[in-house]
């Protein structure tokens, strides 16, 4: 069963900020300057990556509980300068897509970073929190290595030391080492909802999706955003609604607890993602509104690819 159909949340959704982004004046970031040479550009990231891995290296890592959430909040801004830097670097064009796929990537991670500090932040158990995360980052993790090791970055990626993007604060392992709770399930499952509520949620998030979507198409510049910026803020709330729902409950049925499940861990990318677009567009930034296209397209695949896993 697909709860989720892929032309109305990625048809509408997508096309819709790429159309945007072509009429706000999409042929490019910068009318005044050059792309780097690709020797240029990959010393340039190095160093980016080099500072950071630097800066991430002198933070304690966390050897119980009480420590992870101190290390996670000394570490993402040092993440979220990174992002900052390395989207100030502009590739050369033969190297264009796969730094836009890698760009996505660790804003993608940072929301990992961010998510888990929230968490935590809100009395969740380290040791669930510090599994999340670990399989949030990996899931970006080999991606990534592969993109350094194509483009022929040197400090990036897992050569140079596995210091992917965050992912020397902790393991798995640091927790439970002091914690003791490796022969106890990781979490209390939550109440057990029904598939009608389920379809419910599911529902209300995809139609805020797609409302969302339906905002963009009917405006034309940043100025006809400006005015709608509100109501396009309002659908990215109303999906914040929805999956707040579905994480409220677990199902008894396999297939659909895997998507629920996934569906809950792809959202808060999606909603970071789709304000950031919303923000950039009002204030007019083309720039931004550009560089946000591919992370507005990995996040909604993301989530389109969680609602997939029960199709038959």
């Amino acid at each position: 069963m697909r709860v989720l159909r892929r032309r109305n949340v990625l048809g509408v959704a997508v096309v819709a900020a790429v159309a945007f982004a072509a009429a706000c004046g999409g042929g490019g970031d910068s009318d005044d300057s050059s792309p780097a040479s690709t020797e240029d550009f990959l010393a340039e990231v190095d160093q980016v990556c080099r500072e950071s891995r630097e800066q991430l290296d002198a933070i304690d890592e966390p050897e119980s509980a009480e420590e992870f959430l101190p290390a996670l909040q000394t570490a993402i801004p040092i993440q979220e300068q990174q992002a900052e830097d390395l989207r100030a670097i502009e590739p050369p064009p033969e190297l264009e897509a796969q730094y836009d796929e890698a760009l996505a990537l660790i804003d993608a991670q940072v929301a990992v970073i961010q998510q888990s500090i929230d968490d935590l932040e809100g009395g969740a158990d380290p040791n669930d929190v510090v599994v999340e995360f670990t399989e949030g980052l990996e899931r970006n993790e080999e991606r990534l290595d592969e993109i350094a090791a194509d483009i022929g970055l040197t400090e990036c990626g897992a050569d140079a030391g596995d210091d992917g993007p965050a992912t020397d604060t902790t393991t798995d392992d640091t927790l439970n080492s002091d914690t003791d709770t490796t022969s106890e399930p990781a979490s209390t499952p939550g109440p057990t909802g029904d598939v009608q509520q389920y379809l419910t949620d599911v529902g209300a998030a995809s139609q805020a999706l797609i409302s969302f979507g339906e905002v963009l198409q009917s405006v034309s510049s940043p100025a006809e955003l400006e005015a709608s910026a509100d109501e396009a803020q309002a659908q990215i709330d109303e999906f914040d609604a929805a999956i707040a729902q579905l994480d409220g409950y677990t199902l008894d049925d396999a297939q659909l607890e895997e998507q629920r499940s996934g569906l809950v861990a792809a959202a808060p990318d999606v909603s970071d993602t789709l304000r950031r677009f919303v923000d950039a567009a009002a204030a007019g930034d083309v720039g931004a509104i550009q560089s946000l296209l591919p992370e507005v397209t990995t996040a909604l695949t993301n989530f389109q690819q969680a609602a997939d896993v029960s199709s038959p």
